[in-house]
């Protein structure tokens, strides 16, 4: 089944870049190419990376003070470059995946629905669970309203 994505203006044009955070104009072309792929694989095939909902551990347990994730449907997918040596399943696009294989890098989205993702953030250097409400975290204020 083919998936809208789409992409935050502010992700598109912002200027962010830190290790936390980085938006397209500052990403390198390796970075750019992650985030072509991520959109490629979301149109068919199987997702190595690990997908999941932003506010559920890798034990399917709430953490702690992430109900603005929840209310927001942020999940993360972990892009790449991969571990060398991890034993991993695979999944259909968009569905969770606690047991893929983890990166550094990660592709911050809202899943609006089963076939409509809106990206809006990657992180070159994935910092799990950053505080919703913290100044430095930008994923909230890139939202789509959800209705």
């Amino acid at each position: 089944m083919p998936i809208t994505v789409e992409l935050s203006k502010d992700f598109v044009e912002g200027t962010l870049n830190s290790e936390s955070f980085r938006d397209i104009r500052s990403m390198s072309d390796a970075e750019l190419k992650v985030i072509y792929e991520f959109m490629q694989l979301t149109q068919g095939g199987e997702i190595q990376g690990k997908n999941k909902p932003s506010w559920k551990s890798d034990d399917n347990n709430t953490l702690p003070n992430t109900q603005l994730y929840k209310e927001n449907k942020l999940w993360h997918y972990h892009c790449g470059p991969y571990k060398t040596i991890q034993v991993y399943t695979v999944a259909v696009p968009m569905n969770i995946n606690i047991k893929g294989k983890t990166s550094a890098q990660a592709i911050h989205y809202q899943k609006l629905s089963d076939d409509h993702i809106f990206i809006i953030a990657f992180s070159p250097i994935h910092q799990p669970f950053p505080k919703a409400t913290s100044l430095l975290n930008p994923l909230l204020l890139r939202t789509n309203p959800i209705t």
